[in-house]
């Protein structure tokens, strides 16, 4: 290893975490190289109910971008969804899109991995013999099983109504980028993912804070975040181990799982902070802010950030 390799590297040991960071799960593994790109999730830690991040966001973000950091988003909204957020934030990507099966870089497509063909089909039928309400997205928009007023709010996050209902569409002929599911209430959310997944699809949970519903991303068996990580790193010039990646939800954990640095929002699920490297605060305490900040640190230069790498028990 070079003098300059040695320089990004983290070193072995060190007391203090930056920014209120705490260990997770898989601390005792974390091995990064100084960070060249950062992707967050958005519903649940970039934003909450409301639509924009806050000033505190913000300001994070400007550190990562001064600090010479590519920042993306890794969601499972579709592009129209994102570019209120994306420009209140001066984000150019890459993102990594529709839970993955889209990548885009400075608005322009990367990569897709569609539904392949018959399986849109196959999923509208299941949604119709369980009365699920599901989404089709289709080029840049989509396409909706009904229109019941239970879904109006996710209308509201994704910026605009249906195209129309999928009955009018040929589904065998169509491309559809991915499917989401609202589960409500009385859903049986196992039964769901069981079937989703009897028909060789991938259905990656999504809880949106402050919503009536779990949205249930539906893609292709490979394609989650985690493998649409792999492609938005190497557009934005970087190996996985110099990702900072972070989450809140079960589907981010594909995510956290190949990103260099995993960190979980504070209020996830037990699981997904036992799969991440740090933890960061809770939402309500913009603790995405506090992991943005530790990037753009690590980025600078331990010297410069009074930073050393991470601590080891």
């Amino acid at each position: 290893m070079g003098e300059g390799e040695r320089q990004r590297s983290f070193p072995p040991a060190h007391d203090v975490l930056p920014g209120g960071l705490l260990p997770g799960g898989r601390f005792a593994d974390w091995r990064p190289r100084a960070p060249g790109y950062v992707v967050c999730d958005v519903d649940g830690t970039l934003v909450g109910a409301a639509p924009r991040a806050t000033e505190a966001v913000e300001s994070a973000v400007r550190d990562c971008v001064d600090a010479g950091l590519a920042v993306g988003l890794a969601t499972g909204r579709m592009p129209g969804a994102c570019g209120a957020l994306a420009a209140q934030l001066g984000l150019t990507g890459p993102h990594v899109l529709h839970n993955g099966a889209v990548v885009r870089h400075r608005g322009e497509q990367v990569q897709s991995w569609p539904l392949e063909p018959g399986s849109a089909a196959a999923l509208a039928a299941l949604c119709a013999r369980r009365g699920l309400y599901a989404e089709f997205f289709v080029d840049a928009g989509y396409w909706a099983t009904d229109r019941r007023v239970a879904a109006r709010f996710h209308w509201e996050v994704s910026g605009q109504e249906p195209h129309g209902l999928i009955a009018d569409l040929d589904l065998d002929r169509t491309v559809v980028d991915k499917a989401t599911v609202l589960l409500f209430g009385d859903d049986d959310e196992a039964a769901v993912l069981a079937e989703v997944g009897d028909l060789g699809l991938v259905g990656g949970i999504a809880r949106m804070p402050g919503r009536p519903a779990v949205a249930v991303n539906v893609t292709r068996a490979e394609i989650d975040k985690g493998s649409a990580l792999a492609v938005a790193a190497g557009a934005a010039g970087c190996e996985l181990d110099q990702v900072v990646a972070v989450g809140d939800g079960d589907n981010d954990l594909p995510m956290l799982a190949v990103a260099g640095t995993a960190i979980a929002m504070g209020q996830a699920s037990p699981a997904v902070r036992e799969a991440a490297h740090l933890i960061a605060p809770e939402l309500a305490a913009d603790g995405v802010a506090h992991a943005l900040h530790a990037a753009a640190a690590w980025a600078r230069g331990r010297d410069e950030a009074g930073l050393g790498g991470p601590a080891r028990g």
